[in-house]
């Protein structure tokens, strides 16, 4: 018995007594299911799935989904990917498809549960591998957990239903003031525009740094930033998973990140990936584009901004596709950013469309504030209950 009693009403489990891993594999070309989830359709630390895409979208065995079922993003953990699927279909192969054990946990908590800091912290720790770390079910399965009685378990719930339910209320309104922001800048451009231009007479593209795993260092002075540092949702800069190269290695002083660049992502194994871009606010010293990156630098501040707003707009994103569309590999070259032809307007009324573009984001920067403060509350509920058994590990 792995069960053990920890202080009255409390047990320690595997994990595998509480949830059951599903490996039910389909390849998309076979299958009549019309619906696919990837790792790249799951925000960090939602239960909620707001993109999704279709089987004709991917190659290769995925794995079954069905509703109520939990998608657990077993590749770079850290990440906190993890979301009940409310659909029939398939998901990435880089996931787990899991499912609650009744009896010892209440079927409902166990995603909240594995949300939690507690479990999240030992499945990064779990993680096999230095590039793509990623979890094996044997070992996970085997990892001990505390869980309260059943009783606490059904007040810890009831808290996290009410909370929720104002996280995803506070979603649709980031959501919301990002598409309409896009909407209202499209509007104004399309009123304001003068001319049509390519890239290459405003800016500047500058490929990012190359270099190999025997260059990566836990102390090196140079800090490189990929695709996984913009944010899919809003297309702002994230810096809490920054890879480090050794002191060493030669770097073009050109390739330092500025205020006012624009930094894109030039490949990745998903077109939904591919162009994402960010505005970089102020100069990051020892900061650097990476290789399968690119950097856009303007020739003044007010053609940055309003090209990265451009870069967030349909018409980038409808360019990205007909240039991917029918290859495997999701590249964009130099020569293809420098091609792109946009609407010029006049700086007077740029200017304008860059406000109100701004405003509505302010909005959207409001409420994932809320929203993060709501996820903190969350942990705080759990860490509460678990402080007095935590000498048990």
């Amino acid at each position: 018995m792995s069960e053990k009693q920890v202080q009255e009403g409390w047990q320690v489990v595997k994990f595998g007594e509480i949830a059951r891993n599903i490996s039910e594999r389909v390849a998309p070309s076979e299958t009549d299911l019309e619906v696919y989830v990837g790792l790249e359709h799951l925000d960090p630390q939602s239960l909620r799935i707001s993109r999704r895409g279709v089987p004709s979208d991917v190659k290769g065995q995925k794995l079954r989904v069905r509703p109520g079922q939990i998608i657990f993003g077993k590749r770079r953990a850290y990440q906190k990917k993890l979301a009940v699927a409310d659909f029939d279909g398939i998901c990435s192969a880089h996931a787990m498809v899991l499912e609650a054990a009744p009896g010892k946990i209440i079927p409902e908590l166990l995603p909240f549960f594995m949300q939690s800091d507690v479990f999240m912290d030992r499945a990064v720790a779990i993680s096999e591998g230095s590039l793509s770390p990623t979890i094996k079910w044997k070992t996970l399965a085997i990892q001990e957990f505390p869980l309260p009685p059943i009783e606490l378990q059904k007040e810890i719930l009831e808290l996290f239903k009410k909370i929720d339910l104002c996280i995803y209320y506070t979603h649709q309104l980031v959501s919301y003031a990002l598409l309409t922001s896009k909407i209202v800048a499209e509007n104004m451009i399309a009123k304001f525009s003068k001319s049509v231009e390519t890239i290459d007479r405003y800016a500047e593209i500058i490929r990012g740094v190359t270099y190999s795993g025997e260059d990566e260092a836990e102390d090196g002075q140079y800090k490189i930033l990929r695709a996984n540092n913009i944010s899919l949702e809003t297309m702002r800069i994230d810096l809490s998973d920054v890879k480090k190269i050794k002191n060493s290695v030669k770097i073009s002083d050109k390739k330092c990140l500025i205020q006012n660049d624009i930094l894109m992502c030039m490949s990745s194994g998903s077109v939904h990936h591919l162009g994402k871009s960010c505005l970089i606010e102020k100069t990051l010293d020892s900061y650097f584009a990476g290789g399968f990156m690119s950097i856009i630098r303007a020739k003044d501040s007010s053609i940055a901004h309003y090209l990265s707003i451009i870069f967030n707009l349909a018409v980038f994103r409808k360019y990205i596709y007909g240039i991917t569309a029918g290859t495997n590999i999701q590249n964009l070259k130099n020569g293809d950013m420098s091609s792109f032809k946009f609407k010029y307007v006049d700086r007077v009324f740029r200017d304008k469309i860059v406000n109100v573009y701004n405003l509505f984001n302010h909005i959207a920067l409001q409420g994932l504030e809320k929203k993060e403060q709501l996820q903190r509350i969350k942990q705080h509920i759990w860490q509460q209950p678990f402080k007095e058994v935590s000498n048990v590990f």
